[in-house]
């Protein structure tokens, strides 16, 4: 093969490497730009929730009674549920989180709007020192119409819970319970916020309230958890052509981990 022959071969080859070298650039470059969409699109910092809760509320009629004999009687009552998540990480308690130092007489508080539980962790169900979990029960009893009537004994039956998690990296509180009272007079746990509603006009409501949280000597809170949720008001007459005015709440509320703030013991 002579000199002009090999010299185009070589630049043939040269011509191919760079041809493929710069198709392996250019994907490079695709892919990196579809990757920093991606990220754009989908941010890797998820805002951390502190606390939400959902609750309802309902206004009712009780009736007794018969028309024909003229003792027939209504009255209303109101009743509804909660449920309540809270976790908290170590640093918004500015303190590590270190379930082996609790024992039974740590106490534990909680406050959300209106509603308020304080007790001993000795208290909970089961609970020995240095458990990472609590459980409480709170139990009444819950009479029937037939138990009243009858002068029964009435039955006890739980209306709430609320379990506690200890990590080193968070605790967590879970509450769950039944509000206000029944048609036979029996009443369960005080309403979050939704009741302040009643007889309030059909439409959406707002509102900000507190929270506070203390385990031992960690401790969090805030006066603006904000709440957000609807009223359906309506008026209904019984047999007798009285009118009463009932209402249905249903109300939430979230607030981010980064709005809370370490605060003094509950008084």
């Amino acid at each position: 093969m002579n000199f002009r022959a090999v010299l185009h071969l070589s630049l043939a080859i040269c011509g191919f490497l760079s041809i493929f070298t710069l198709s392996e650039v250019r994907a490079s470059s695709d892919m990196g730009q579809k990757s920093g969409a991606t990220t754009k699109n989908h941010p890797s910092k998820k805002v951390k929730t502190a606390v939400s809760f959902t609750e309802s509320w309902n206004e009712k009629l009780a009736c007794t009674g018969s028309s024909a004999q003229g003792d027939f009687d209504c009255e209303t009552y109101s009743n509804g549920k909660f449920n309540v998540k809270v976790i908290i990480p170590a640093a918004n308690f500015g303190s590590a989180i270190d379930p082996s130092q609790f024992n039974e007489d740590t106490e534990f508080d909680i406050r959300l709007g209106n509603y308020l539980f304080s007790a001993t962790l000795g208290n909970a169900d089961a609970y020995v020192p240095g458990a990472t979990k609590a459980t409480f029960t709170l139990a009444d009893d819950r009479c029937t119409a037939e138990d009243i009537n009858g002068e029964l004994v009435c039955p006890t039956k739980a209306y709430e819970t609320i379990q506690i998690k200890m990590k080193p990296e968070q605790v967590t509180v879970s509450i769950s319970a039944i509000t206000g009272s029944d048609a036979n007079g029996n009443t369960f746990e005080d309403p979050i916020e939704a009741d302040i509603y009643e007889d309030e006009p059909t439409g959406a409501v707002s509102d900000t309230i507190p929270f506070e949280m203390n385990l031992g000597s960690l401790s969090v809170f805030t006066d603006t958890l904000p709440v957000a949720g609807s009223v359906v008001t309506r008026d209904v007459t019984d047999k007798n052509g009285f009118e009463d005015t009932l209402s249905k709440i249903r109300i939430k509320g979230k607030l981010p981990a980064a709005d809370l703030t370490s605060a003094p013991p509950l008084q």
